[in-house]
């Protein structure tokens, strides 16, 4: 009577007892979902470096290896290390997932000096997990898409036009290109946002990405 009195703690859902009407230890009924508590962590493959006409990015895949849970957004940082195993520097940013889907991911924000780097490390973090019933993935397709190049400028013009196949307005679209050269190798990495797109409704784009490693 004691411990049930004063000791155990009050019904909550970070108790580490099953109450309040939970599924499971801390997990169900009012609580998260216990399916949370067995989720697969986010993996990442494939983090390059690219160099743009003044500035570095990195490209990387995240894989979300969760067949019926996707992420309405979470954190990813990646941190560039020394050959010493010192912190050259960081980028980090916010993105979403769907369930299953393996996402490439681009960020524009290496300021610091990369050509000592020896490995880099990806960490995810604050996750909104949603189960796939709440996630709907529109349709969209790309029709015309021209490659241009242009060999005075150095630069490749990647165009075309993005179609919502929707009865709805898609308030926001993203398209990232990736480029390699003919061996193979990562060369270039852009996007353009694109906002508002009408019911069965079509939007062109203009993607120009320079080209330092060809």
């Amino acid at each position: 009577l004691f411990w049930n009195a004063f000791l155990r703690p009050a019904p909550s859902c970070t108790n580490n007892y099953k109450d309040s009407g939970e599924e499971g230890v801390d997990c169900g009924g009012s609580c998260a979902p216990c399916a949370l508590q067995t989720l697969k962590p986010f993996k990442s493959s494939g983090v390059d470096i690219v160099y743009g006409d003044g500035y570095k990015s990195v490209v990387f895949d995240v894989i979300n290896p969760n067949l019926d849970w996707g992420s309405e957004s979470f954190i990813y940082k990646v941190d560039f290390i020394n050959p010493d195993n010192s912190l050259a520097g960081s980028v980090s940013g916010e993105s979403f997932i769907y369930p299953g889907e393996v996402k490439k991911l681009v960020n524009f924000g290496i300021n610091f000096e990369t050509k000592n780097i020896i490995k880099t490390e990806v960490k995810f973090s604050d996750f909104r997990w949603k189960n796939k019933s709440g996630f709907y993935v529109p349709k969209t397709s790309l029709r015309e898409v021209e490659y241009n190049f242009d060999d005075a400028a150095k630069k490749i013009r990647i165009s075309g036009i993005l179609i919502n196949n929707e009865p709805g307005v898609i308030s926001k679209s993203e398209i990232l290109v990736t480029i390699e050269n003919n061996l193979g190798i990562l060369s270039g990495a852009s996007q353009t946002s694109i906002d508002n797109v009408p019911e069965f409704g079509e939007r062109e784009f203009l993607i120009i990405i320079p080209l330092v490693n060809f």
